[in-house]
């Protein structure tokens, strides 16, 4: 029986524009997951629970980088696949991350990163 290794690292970027010192507003920012390294087969999901928090409201973009060649990573979080999501210190969203392993994969160890970004806060619209 074949096993392969998916591992994934955290890496979090921070966005800065001339208007605003994002970078002060961001520091704390935290992507964590219990289960670094997980082992499946092929043919299997890997899903790693992702915990995401922020030390004042921010919107926060996700990407996955170093996904093999047909294989599909999708991040999913209220029932839904997302690729943002709003953190802060009341809100921790359920975040979930999908990695689903083809079969045919040969046995090995993967490496994945998971990027997430800090976006810019926008101006608040005015209606009229």
């Amino acid at each position: 029986m074949r096993k392969v290794t998916v591992t994934i690292a955290l890496l979090i970027a921070v966005l800065t524009t001339l208007a605003t010192p994002l970078a002060a507003q961001t520091a704390g920012l935290t992507l964590t997951t219990p289960y670094p390294g997980l082992t499946v087969e092929p043919g299997d999901t890997a899903e790693f629970d992702l915990l995401l928090s922020a030390p004042s409201t921010a919107t926060v973009s996700l990407a996955v980088e170093g996904v093999p060649e047909g294989w599909t990573a999708s991040f999913r979080g209220g029932g839904f696949v997302v690729n943002q999501v709003t953190a802060g210190t009341a809100e921790a969203p359920e975040l979930t991350l999908n990695v689903i392993v083809p079969t045919g994969t040969a046995d090995g160890s993967f490496p994945l990163t998971i990027v997430a970004k800090v976006r810019p806060a926008q101006p608040p619209s005015r209606s009229r």
